[in-house]
């Protein structure tokens, strides 16, 4: 799911995958409101800043048209380590704004995200009644297409934290944009023409 935002009258409505980090914040806003049948979060428009502040800070990206440079990260587990031990959700982890692998039971195995490689030992585990995802020492994780912004700044408890490739431009969105502003210089042009 991609970031949208939407203005009608004075409410905007932001959607967004799914992230507890995000929700917390959002919650700040106290007139924020989760509207069930737009799976949407509804604010007033003046908080449409901070809306965008917080959705830049846990995502990367605000859902507007700038583009930001892509990076990946590879991620070494420095101990025999798991979720439980650093997280409030043991069976799945998230970060970056996105999940990167979940598990459903303990006995489940791990179920890794598009643009996400796990090399080593690791897997579902845990007891019945506290379940985790867990890594042997010296897991490798790589996760791809992270936004430079938010890798830069990455901690990540018990793992060490590399960034793997220089930014790569994402050609399309480029082309995308670059056809939008020759668009939009056409319209330019038609005015100054017509005024």
């Amino acid at each position: 799911m991609a970031i949208s935002i939407r203005v009608e009258d004075d409410k905007a409505y932001i959607s967004s995958p799914f992230n507890s980090d995000f929700i917390d914040k959002i919650h700040s806003i106290g007139s924020a409101k989760w509207e069930r049948q737009l799976r949407a979060w509804s604010v007033p428009v003046t908080e449409l800043d901070n809306v965008k502040g917080m959705l830049r800070e846990v995502y990367g990206t605000d859902g507007s048209e700038n583009i930001e440079n892509k990076v990946n990260i590879k991620l070494t587990t420095d101990d025999d380590v798991a979720l439980d031990d650093f997280q409030e959700d043991p069976m799945t982890m998230t970060l970056f704004g996105r999940e990167i692998m979940r598990a459903y039971s303990r006995d489940s195995g791990v179920k890794v995200a598009p643009d996400v490689t796990v090399v080593g030992d690791y897997g579902s585990g845990g007891s019945r009644n506290h379940p985790t995802i867990w890594f042997g020492k010296g897991a490798e994780i790589y996760i791809y297409k992270v936004p430079e912004s938010l890798a830069k700044k990455a901690k990540v408890p018990h793992m060490t934290v590399e960034i793997i490739s220089e930014p790569e431009v994402d050609r399309q969105a480029l082309l995308d944009e670059k056809k939008k502003l020759l668009k939009r210089l056409d319209e330019i042009e038609k005015l100054l023409q017509n005024g």
